[in-house]
């Protein structure tokens, strides 16, 4: 996994589409060829999500990202692509900022009405 390391400034964690809503749930990233990477999201939106990873990733990386959120009373579950967009390194842990990459219309409603109902 060491291969995989790399370090992005933070300036491009501020480059985000849309607004995002805090979210703090357990995620697996999967990368082809790669053990899964397990960590916790920091927030979510209709374009990306920022996650805590024990390991850097190198920015324009595909992969997939797994996780759940509660939403209109019930658990709903997305496996996602995605591309890194940035790793910042913070005290135990490093911060990886996620870009969607194609979002079905189904998972796409249900991740605006979670936005959108904090927003209201």
């Amino acid at each position: 996994m060491r291969a995989l390391a790399s370090h992005t400034p933070s300036t491009a964690l501020e480059s985000r589409d849309g607004p995002r809503r805090i979210c703090r749930v357990r995620a697996c990233i999967e990368i082809p060829g790669h053990p899964p990477l397990h960590g916790r999201t920091l927030d979510v939106g209709l374009g990306g999500m920022g996650l805590l990873l024990p390991h850097a990733l190198p920015g324009g990386l595909n992969c997939r990202v797994r996780f759940s959120l509660f939403i209109q009373a019930a658990i709903h579950h997305f496996d996602l692509p995605a591309q890194t967009v940035a790793s910042v390194f913070l005290r135990d842990d490093v911060r990886l900022s996620l870009r969607f990459t194609q979002v079905p219309p189904a998972s796409a409603k249900l991740l605006g009405d979670y936005v959108r109902f904090h927003l209201s």
